[in-house]
Formats: structure tokens, C-alpha cells, sequence
């Protein structure tokens, strides 16, 4: 029987909240009268998550039990390798994603013909002003260097389609970065907003530390811009070098420069570009070889 809906959920550590979220997300999906399976994704917990999980007995349930904490981009990735639904949603699983928000987004993307469906919160008042700070630039600076629309407050709670998935798997990248590779896909996207609810168990596994190193991440697999503006800031130097060149020179003509000073400034000045700007031309060929070795496809074909 061929599965209409998968929802991959990663956990960790959420024992005092999986049950009820177990029951809030089976009932919703049961009431649509679709064929539908939800695949756990237990990133290494410590706790009972596990075993609670296992607990409900529910055959549209599957478990995907990591050996330690990898993380939650391996988390998702590991649950899009084994989800066999025609339209494939990822939530968390601490209660902070609406179920309602989730069955919206699969309305919208069933009778839309989008092949994404992102929610983004409405507002962050739940989380500190730091936090929030460093959010909004994250995104800002994602957009940037990744060259694709990055939606603020918008992170792994969508839906996309079998086709998305199926390209999605395909890409060679160790860290699969959702919040950017999705994106540079290219397929028709659309964004509801939502608000999130409390949580009634635990705390954020997104700490600030670990925020900061996801998008040190996303940059690294993302762009080689950072190597193109050492390229230019060593050309830069150059020129201004020679400049400088021609303004030592000038004052050694006229007897008002120090001994040696002339020829150390110039040297030092033109040297230094030189070596910057060389090393710029060495990274865009180690970029380029990296871009071959993470074999992307070259382009995403909508239709034939």
C-alpha cells in the first residue's frame, strides 16, 4: 500500500512530554483517513524516550535509534533516507510545533501543487534577547552567502514532496544543512506562519553554542564567497602597494625618508598583497574541487 504521508520527528531526551505527543499527532493524522506513517528519529536520549516510544504499539509507527547524540540535521536526514510517503513532513517532537499547523500545511500542499510548505514563527518572545539577536542575523547572513531566500524564524518544520525528498537524498553532503539545501533546490515554496506552543517538558536542545556552530556549517557548505573576497582584498593590497610604492619613492627623491625605509615599506606592502592574492587563487581552485567532490546535481529539472 502506497503511504500518502510521512512525518519524521526527531527526539531527544523527551520522556515527560513523547506520550502526549504520540497521541495528539496519531489521532490528527487518523481523522484524515489517509495512509500515513511516523518515523522517530531517537538522537542517542539518555532518558525513557525510547522505550516510551516503543510503549505505544502502534503500527504506523517506526523507530530509527541513533548509538549516540549525532545531532538534529542527522537526525532529519536519517528519517528522509527512510520515508516512503508520497508528501514528507518534519517536526520536533516537544510539543512546540502545532499539530494543526502541520495538517494546514499538508492541505495547502496537496491541492496547491507547491512542493514545499514552510512554517515560520510569527514571534520569539519565548526565547532571550540574545537568542533572538543572533537568530536574525544567522538568517540574514545565510541568505547572503548562500545566495537563497532564507526565511527568519523559519527552521525545520515543513512539508515537501516526494520528488524533493528523492533529490534531497541524492546530494553527497556530510552535513545536510535543511535550512539551506532545501532552499538552493529551487522548488516552488510557500511559508505560513504559526505560534509556537510551550514547552511543557525539558529545555531547548538549540543552545546558543550549538546555534553558532550550525551556522558555521551552513557557511562552510554553502559559499566560497568568503574565498573570493580574500581574493580581492589580496588584489586591493596590491594596488594599494603600488600606490604606496610610488608615494615612498617619491619621498626618497626628495630626501625625506629614513634609510632603508624606502625599499622595506615597498617591499613589505607589495609582498604582503602578492601572498593574500595568491592565496585567494589557491582557494578558489580547493573550492572548486570541493564542489566536485561533494557531487551536486548541476541543476533540478520541475518537468520533462
Amino acid at each position: 500500500m502506497t503511504v500518502e504521508f510521512s512525518v519524521v520527528v526527531p527526539v531527544f531526551n523527551e520522556e515527560g512530554s513523547i506520550d502526549i505527543f504520540i497521541h495528539e499527532l496519531y489521532s490528527s493524522l487518523k481523522a484524515l483517513q489517509i495512509s500515513f506513517e511516523i518515523i522517530f528519529v531517537d538522537d542517542g536520549s539518555t532518558d525513557k524516550t525510547l522505550s516510551r516510544i516503543a510503549a505505544s504499539g502502534l503500527e504506523e509507527i517506526k523507530v530509527i535509534s541513533f548509538t549516540k547524540n549525532f545531532g538534529h540535521m542527522q537526525a532529519l536526514s536519517a528519517g528522509y533516507s527512510q520515508a516512503s510517503g508520497l508528501y514528507v513532513g518534519t517536526m520536533d517532537g516537544d510539543l512546540q510545533h502545532p499539530v494543526d499547523t502541520l495538517l494546514e500545511m499538508f492541505s495547502l500542499i496537496k491541492t496547491s501543487g507547491l512542493d514545499c510548505v514552510v512554517a515560520f514563527q510569527e514571534s520569539r518572545t519565548d526565547t532571550r534577547f540574545l537568542k533572538r539577536r543572533m537568530s536574525k542575523i544567522f538568517y540574514k547572513i545565510s541568505s547572503l552567502m548562500a545566495g537563497v531566500r532564507v526565511v527568519e524564524s523559519a527552521a525545520d518544520f515543513r512539508i515537501v514532496s516526494r520528488r524533493v525528498v528523492d533529490d534531497f537524498n541524492l546530494l553527497k553532503n556530510r552535513d545536510k544543512f535543511f535550512r539551506l539545501l532545501i532552499p538552493k533546490l529551487g522548488y516552488s515554496t510557500a511559508y505560513i506562519p504559526y505560534m509556537p506552543e510551550k514547552r511543557i517538558y525539558g529545555e531547548s536542545k538549540y543552545t546558543l553554542s550549538k546555534m553558532i556552530r550550525l551556522a558555521l556549517k551552513g557557511f562552510k557548505e554553502f559559499s566560497i564567497k568568503p574565498l573570493y573576497w580574500i581574493l580581492i582584498a589580496g588584489g586591493s593590497t596590491c594596488v594599494l602597494g603600488l600606490i604606496w610604492m610610488l608615494y615612498a619613492t617619491y619621498e626618497w627623491t626628495q630626501n625625506q625618508a629614513a634609510p632603508g625605509w624606502t625599499s622595506i615599506v615597498c617591499a613589505l606592502v607589495v609582498f604582503s598583497g602578492v601572498q593574500i592574492f595568491s592565496i585567494g587563487i589557491v582557494g578558489i581552485y580547493i573550492a572548486e574541487i570541493t564542489e566536485l567532490v561533494r557531487n551536486r546535481q548541476e541543476f533540478t529539472i520541475k518537468r520533462l
